[in-house]
């Protein structure tokens, strides 16, 4: 489907208010007082897990929801431009570039696989939350159980 300018302006101001909440966020917690040790960049790794765990909760549960126009309209607001305006992957590129040419090696390792595994499992948990929240995961249990109409 195309994109029209209805679709392109609900990312726009979602992406806004995603990004005002991102910086808010990183000035009330800044790095060095969330870690004393100032090892990682704490603040933008629990931003990116947050929003991989709600970007789950809310595909699961859009995914579960029958496909009117709502869920169109929620999808570009609310994931890709809530959601896309608060994560952000230059953030932890840029990170974890600036801990490898600090030589912060064991540091750069420790933040990238926290990120991506943390991410991953937060959008896990997640996509899973959503589909219970949308009623999809008890149905789908019901009848895996052989308990259904047959």
């Amino acid at each position: 489907m195309k994109p029209s300018p209805s679709d392109a302006f609900l990312v726009f101001c979602g992406g806004g208010v995603g990004a005002i909440i991102r910086v808010a966020l990183t000035a009330l917690f800044p790095d060095s007082a969330v870690d004393p040790l100032n090892m990682l960049p704490v603040t933008m790794l629990a931003i990116n897990c947050a929003g991989a765990l709600i970007l789950g909760v809310l595909t699961g549960f859009l995914n579960s929801r029958s496909g009117g126009p709502w869920v169109r309209s929620a999808r570009l607001t609310l994931g890709t431009g809530v959601l896309g305006g608060f994560t952000s992957y230059s953030s932890f590129a840029l990170a974890l570039a600036q801990l490898g040419a600090a030589g912060q090696y064991i540091d750069a390792l420790i933040y990238l696989v926290l990120s991506l595994f943390g991410g991953y499992l937060m959008a896990w948990s997640g996509l899973r939350w959503g589909k219970v929240l949308g009623g999809r995961e008890r149905k789908e249990n019901y009848f895996q159980k052989g308990r259904g109409p047959r």
